[in-house]
């Protein structure tokens, strides 16, 4: 959460008022619109690489710890399949290339 206002405040130092991002209620459509912009304003710019390392990271942590607290591999397969899981893989994979 922190490196997603890093990067609207990164996005809004270089818009025109009207154009800037307001850093409240955030849905995917917003998302991508601001990483865009940034990858278009910093095209070297390690923000949304860094947050799609971050969601990585979380699904993994999440796999962990259902493994840890006894969900068993069946349900963690399960999460690992589920629809959820891999749009938000998709989704920060295609961040990620833009």
């Amino acid at each position: 959460m922190i490196n997603q206002f890093a990067i609207v405040d990164a996005v809004n130092a270089k818009l025109p008022k009207d154009d800037q991002f307001n850093p409240i209620g955030w849905w995917l459509p917003k998302t991508l619109r601001l990483h865009h912009q940034y990858n278009r304003l910093y095209p070297d710019g390690p923000l949304v690489r860094r947050q799609g390392i971050l969601a990585a990271v979380m699904l993994f942590c999440i796999v962990l710890v259902a493994g840890l607290i006894g969900f068993g591999y069946l349900a963690i397969a399960w999460l690992w399949r589920s629809r959820c899981v891999i749009a938000l893989v998709r989704l920060f994979s295609e961040v990620n290339r833009t």
